[in-house]
Parts: structure tokens; C-alpha cells; sequence
């Protein structure tokens, strides 16, 4: 049970890193896009993220936020900070989660 919590605990660190990049990237716009406008509305984006959970709706939001501000690269870098964790969220995250999960039903089958 300790490596699940601790594997919670990476997940939060992780959110909370990727939220506060994203404020620092997408705090200042003034438009529309209040899924950055503080640290706790990025977190809850960030995992929206995490879970697939119309992800493609942010990463176009915050592409077309940039692009308006900052021309064909603040798309590149829109683009790139929502996939980056999405890529890294999805591969990275999920497999240690499935990793924790059967390193401990392997411990509870040896003990037996």
C-alpha cells in the first residue's frame, strides 16, 4: 500500500509541476481561456488531461490562445506543452500505476 501512495503522491507532484508551468505559459492571456488563470483551475485541467478526457479540447484552446498572442510559435509551444504531458501522463504514469499494482499482487502471491 506505501508504493500506491507514493505513486499518488508522483502523480500530484507531477499535476501540480505542469499546472504551475502552465499558469506561468497561459496566466496572462487575456482571453477566454480560464483553465490557467490560477493554480488550482490548472490542476483540475491538467488532470482532465491526464484521464484523456477531451484533452484534444485543450491542447486546441490553448494552441489557438497562443497563436492569437505570439504567432505560429506560441502554436508550437501550445502544442507541445499539452502533448508533452499527455504523452508523459499516458505512457509514464499509467505503466507505473500498473506496475505498482502487479509488484503488489506478486507480493501478496508470495506471501501466501
Amino acid at each position: 500500500i506505501t508504493s500506491v501512495l507514493n505513486l499518488l503522491l508522483f502523480i500530484v507532484v507531477v499535476i501540480v509541476v505542469f499546472a504551475s508551468f502552465g499558469v506561468l505559459l497561459l496566466g496572462n492571456t487575456r482571453t477566454e481561456l480560464s483553465a490557467f488563470k490560477d493554480v488550482y483551475h490548472a490542476c483540475v485541467t491538467m488532470f482532465q488531461v491526464m484521464t484523456g478526457d477531451d484533452w484534444s479540447l485543450v491542447l486546441y484552446s490553448t494552441m489557438e490562445v497562443l497563436q492569437r498572442q505570439h504567432g505560429a510559435a506560441g502554436l508550437i509551444v501550445g502544442s507541445a506543452f499539452i502533448t508533452i504531458f499527455y504523452v508523459f501522463a499516458t505512457f509514464v504514469v499509467n505503466n507505473l500505476f500498473i506496475a505498482v499494482i502487479l509488484e503488489s499482487f506478486d507480493l501478496q502471491a508470495t506471501q501466501r
